[in-house]
């Protein structure tokens, strides 16, 4: 029968690259959102350049 130590031992590896993968992904995910973010940034600020302004016509009936 293997003892914890062995056990511990052989899993090292197999729980270090786990640990590796999930801090990439996590980075991977980061770097996702930012970008999202800087393309949702990028378009609302091109549409309020090109789009005329926006007006409610129950409150400026002459718009």
């Amino acid at each position: 029968m293997m003892k914890f130590d062995q056990f511990a031992a052989a899993s090292r590896p197999s729980v270090d690259t786990l640990f590796r993968l999930s801090a990439q992904a996590f980075e991977s995910a980061e770097q996702l959102t930012a970008l999202n973010q800087q393309t949702i940034k990028t378009l609302l600020a091109e549409s309020q350049e090109t789009s005329p302004p926006f007006c409610w016509r129950r409150t400026r009936p002459t718009c």
